[in-house]
């Protein structure tokens, strides 16, 4: 790898060469060194005016020019670090300078080449770091890339004069040799391998994932065919329900013919609600397997001899929508009272808030 430094100094129209600037320094680099093409990837080309000395503690650069024969003298022994930066460019070296990228204070990093360059730069750094910098990449690198490039940094000292950095770097683009086609072979073999297994291992994820899939469908058809026959069941409830909200609405419409009997003052006619409570907590067993519970009712006026009774449910709850077989029954009716028998055949589950409605009439 070639490289050549110069820093040239250009103050109006004179041109002296700075022999020392230890503040300020051009360094122009290549990532990685070594480029062999077709298995380099990308190449960097980077281009950075950096501090060397500390901001606070250096001296400043003094340019004086002959008074008496108006030409430039060479500074001998003052030093600055130089803080502003006016632009960054790099280019090929050829029969002329071919530029590659630029980057000022007047305009962002941009490329002048048509080639596949990215480009990042800046020129406005922090002190004690790199003041301006600019980097080229290659995505892909050829043997038109081989050459020598310049990097030129213009700045200005404190005082107010123009310099210029320049520094120079041959990329050598070489063509591979055989060990290296060959070690890449082992590497791309490799990687070639490590994609099998994985891919491999995705198939047979896959397949794992295909096989739960048709799981669930199988249970999902169960949980069909369970949904199915509980649809059928609560339809039959329904169907209950429905036959004893008739059979409601028919002693409803006996009750009112045979309130319109006593309003017409052709007997005695007495009716109230008894609540059968809770199956599980207020019902006892029988020897039959069912529950059953008595509820006493005494007439608020005594016929002369035992009425006649008519008893029906009006509101109940069932527990889990199940088939029940319950039933009312009236024990002991005399001219004072008489005994109401709720109870359930069996004991597939609970009924709760059974309200029962009675009615009595003379004979």
């Amino acid at each position: 790898m070639l490289l050549y430094t110069y820093v040239a100094v250009v103050v109006m129209t004179c041109t002296s060469l700075l022999l020392s600037v230890a503040g300020s320094r051009i360094e122009l680099s290549t990532t990685p060194e070594k480029v062999v093409q077709g298995l380099t990837s990308s190449v960097s080309l980077r281009c950075s005016l950096l501090d060397t000395t500390d901001v606070t503690s250096a001296p400043e650069i003094e340019l004086e020019s002959d008074k008496g024969e108006g030409r430039c003298n060479q500074v001998t022994d003052t030093v600055e670090n130089i803080q502003n930066v006016i632009s960054v460019t790099l280019s090929k070296v050829g029969m002329t300078l071919t530029p590659l990228a630029t980057v000022s204070v007047f305009s962002p990093p941009v490329s002048a080449s048509t080639g596949n360059l990215t480009v990042t730069g800046h020129v406005k750094g922090e002190p004690g770091k790199a003041r301006a910098t600019l980097e080229v990449t290659w995505d892909r690198v050829t043997l038109q890339e081989h050459g020598v490039y310049a990097c030129e940094i213009h700045a200005l000292t404190s005082a107010g004069r123009l310099l210029t950095f320049a520094s120079r770097l041959e990329l050598d683009v070489v063509s591979p040799t055989v060990s290296e086609l060959l070690e890449r072979l082992e590497h791309v073999q490799a990687e070639v391998k490590v994609s099998r297994a994985m891919t491999e291992q995705a198939l047979n994820a896959t397949k794992e994932m295909k096989q739960r899939v048709r799981k669930l469908e199988s249970s999902e058809q169960a949980s069909l065919s369970e949904l199915k026959e509980t649809k059928a069941k609560v339809a039959e409830i329904q169907r209950n329900i429905h036959d004893l909200d008739l059979a409601r609405q028919e002693l409803q419409n006996g009750v009112s013919d045979l309130n319109a009997t006593v309003t017409l003052g052709r007997g005695h006619v007495e009716q109230g609600l008894v609540r059968c409570g809770h199956s599980i907590h207020d019902w006892v067993k029988d020897n039959s397997g069912g529950k059953f519970s008595l509820h006493p009712v005494t007439f608020s006026q005594s016929y002369p001899v035992p009425p006649a009774v008519m008893i029906a449910p009006v509101q109940f709850w069932i527990g889990n929508y199940q088939a029940i077989t319950f039933g009312l029954e009236t024990l002991n009716v005399t001219a004072t009272g008489f005994v109401l028998r709720c109870y359930m055949v069996n004991q597939v589950t609970d009924i709760d808030h059974l309200n029962v409605r009675w009615l009595s009439t003379a004979l």
